[in-house]
């Protein structure tokens, strides 16, 4: 089917057009509900909307007779990314706030962890891609060990073992330039 390089031909384009525009016509209803039941609805049209992008997107790759599991199949990892989403969302907004619940942080704590995370991110930025690349898997995108294992291609234990390194020399890295910084972030993973 169409490679995604323009190089399709007519009658390839029309008929992922015509799978595509069936499999929305006979699915979206159902998987409009499966979301319903999985996300706020603020956030179904959305969800709907990336769904049926990566539909679009993966057409050449439905199996005839397995469609409805392959649509759900997306829906899932597409509502499984917006959960990750918000929950990165919601950290980070606690996190910029300072303080847990309602409460606004004081002006002085919102400059205190601006000043430490914008030092932790240049520390991140003078390490090599390797272990910027893991640092962030872990901390940014929340990826368990087996799911950083599975992006990186590589065993769980190697993924693991990886994290472990990057963390300790990003750690070393910051002693010499801001010893207080390691302190600080021990104690919020309550290593310390």
């Amino acid at each position: 089917m169409a490679n995604g390089f323009g190089s399709e031909t007519s009658d390839e384009v029309t008929s992922s057009e015509e799978l595509f525009t069936q499999l929305y016509g006979r699915y979206r209803d159902e998987l409009h509900a499966f979301c319903v039941r999985r996300v706020d609805r603020a956030d179904v049209e959305d969800v709907m909307a990336e769904v049926f992008a990566v539909v679009w997107r993966k057409i050449g790759s439905v199996t005839v007779g397995k469609e409805r599991a392959w649509l759900y199949s997306i829906a899932r990892n597409v509502i499984r990314n917006q959960w990750r989403g918000t929950s990165r969302r919601r950290r980070l907004e606690n996190r910029v706030q300072g303080l847990p619940g309602d409460e606004p942080a004081r002006p002085e704590t919102i400059v205190i962890r601006r000043a430490r995370d914008e030092a932790l991110l240049r520390a991140v930025d003078r390490m090599p891609e390797r272990d910027r690349e893991i640092l962030m898997l872990s901390a940014w995108d929340d990826l368990s060990g087996p799911e950083i294992a599975e992006v990186l291609g590589i065993s769980v234990s190697s993924a693991q073992q990886r994290l472990h390194r990057a963390k300790k020399r990003l750690a070393k890295t910051l002693n010499r330039t801001q010893p207080s910084l390691v302190l600080e972030i021990a104690r919020e993973e309550g290593t310390a």
